[in-house]
């Protein structure tokens, strides 16, 4: 297993602040922000299980996996609009805890959500390898979110080859 991967399994416990909510997530990004699993780590854990059949690569995929759709997207929200944003990384994942950035730091206290922070290949690689249905709808509501907000930005989404298999599915 790669180094990366190793260190990835330690970030979270180092703030001592691992419980539910950032289960799967790494720590640091700016000092002060959960990762919120930026650049789509589920799906290179997924690539590092595929290429070398390191089980621990799938596990920690499994766990990033779920974190990344069970946290930072969100599924339900009184205006079904927002339903697909994915939350890019700052402090507490989803914003609004902290009216001020963590003093020495450059942490977001509430960032919102960005299409540059949103990834849907690694729900659709999770929900090829383990069949969990929650993953290909989070993929696709992600995807259904940009279609809504601005097709250019959707087009990033779709065009992923994983994207239009599951599409197809």
């Amino acid at each position: 297993m790669t180094a990366t991967s190793r260190i990835t399994l330690n970030h979270g416990k180092e703030p001592g602040d691992y419980g539910l909510m950032n289960f799967g997530d790494w720590y640091g990004e700016r000092g002060a922000n959960w990762g919120n699993i930026e650049y789509d780590t589920q799906h290179a854990f997924l690539l590092e299980y595929i290429r070398s059949g390191h089980e621990a690569a799938f596990f920690l995929a499994d766990e990033t996996e779920k974190h990344n759709r069970d946290v930072d997207t969100v599924h339900w929200n009184k205006a079904p609009e927002k339903e697909g944003l994915v939350y890019v990384h700052q402090m507490g994942h989803t914003g609004r805890y902290y009216k001020k950035s963590v003093p020495g730091t450059l942490g977001f206290p509430r960032a919102g959500g960005s299409v540059s922070h949103s990834w849907a290949e690694g729900h659709f690689n999770h929900y090829f390898l383990t069949g969990d249905r929650r993953s290909y709808d989070t993929g696709r509501l992600i995807a259904d979110y940009y279609i809504r907000k601005n097709a250019v930005a959707a087009i990033r989404i779709y065009q992923l080859p994983g994207a239009r298999l599951a599409l197809d599915h």
